[in-house]
């Protein structure tokens, strides 16, 4: 079972400027594959080597699906390539398959995929397991798979749809509306022990003016700790 920890930090806006500059700094994108056993956490570029197929396919998620007559695509992309070409906007399923490798030394880690944007309902398998389903097509979303991959060649499939939903926004507009796995798609390898997704907070609740000196502003800071080992 996991279990959340909070951690709640007050630092003077000084001191914490300097600190995330020195963090961004030392900031490393991989491919995945390329990861080392001493990172603490790895941001893995996940967006190459995709197979597509408009329409929904029956058991596409199955690892035994043959997906060998799909269009090979690299994220991100749209139901509605090439854009603009299409005299009426595609309304309904969409399909990406992606087979990938996972090594023997991240066992004991976990293992994440982040999706920065797909519209607008998005359900994800790994070998087969739906490992979550994210409705809305303009906020990020992450699920754990520590549990649903194994060493070596896994698949993971994706399923999007932009049929109209009235309960889900943007119901109307101006704009077209278009389908896909829109944005980039990561996957996150961390120790069992991290800093959850999306789980630092920042604000700003107290400012201080002294006498003869410059205003200090007070920065509250909260991390949201994942223990995925209890």
């Amino acid at each position: 079972m996991k279990k959340t920890h909070y951690i709640l930090l007050f630092l003077l806006s000084g001191i914490l400027s300097t600190g995330l500059v020195f963090a961004q700094s030392g900031k490393k994108e991989n491919t995945v594959g390329k990861i080392a056993d001493s990172e603490l956490r790895t941001h893995l570029n996940f967006n190459r080597d995709w197979k597509f197929a408009l329409g929904d396919s029956v058991n596409a998620q199955e690892p035994s699906y043959n997906d060998t007559f799909w269009s090979k695509v690299g994220l991100p992309h749209s139901f509605s390539i090439p854009y603009f070409m299409w005299w009426k906007v595609y309304r309904g399923y969409g399909w990406y398959r992606k087979q990938f490798d996972v090594p023997a030394s991240w066992n004991g880690k976990t293992i994440s995929v982040e999706f920065e944007g797909s519209f607008i309902e998005t359900e994800v398998y790994v070998n087969g397991v739906l490992a979550g389903k994210h409705v809305g097509g303009y906020t990020g979303f992450n699920f754990d798979i520590t549990k649903l991959v194994n060493a070596g060649s896994n698949t993971i499939a994706v399923r999007v749809n932009n049929n109209w939903n009235p309960r889900v926004a943007p119901r109307a507009g101006d704009h077209q509306f278009s389908g896909g796995i829109y944005r980039d798609v990561y996957l996150n390898v961390t120790d069992n022990l991290h800093v959850d997704w999306c789980g630092t907070y920042i604000t700003t609740p107290t400012v201080l003016t002294l006498q003869y000196a410059k205003p200090k502003q007070i920065l509250k800071m909260i991390f949201r700790i994942q223990n995925a080992s209890q």
